[in-house]
């Protein structure tokens, strides 16, 4: 019983690895590639910049606020 469910697995693993292989030749023979010009020529990331560039801005602003903060602390303490 344990050498036909042996043979049986050997079985199913060939055929799966040959249904494997004829997916991935008709995968690898197709004649054109699929066009996404209208999916991205839709797509405008302008909007996104501007807010990464905005809260980029801030952050620097904040960070160079901080800095003079400390340096005007320092000299009021004396260091």
């Amino acid at each position: 019983m344990k050498a036909k469910l042996q043979n049986l697995k050997s079985i199913a693993t060939r055929a799966a690895a040959g249904a494997v292989a004829l997916v991935c030749a008709g995968i690898a023979h197709a004649q054109t590639a699929p066009s996404m010009d209208q999916l991205t020529g839709q797509v405008s990331f302008a909007e996104v910049l501007v807010g990464v560039f905005a809260i980029g801005g801030l952050l620097a602003a904040l960070y160079a606020s901080i800095k003079g903060v400390r340096i005007v602390l320092g000299m009021i303490r004396g260091r």
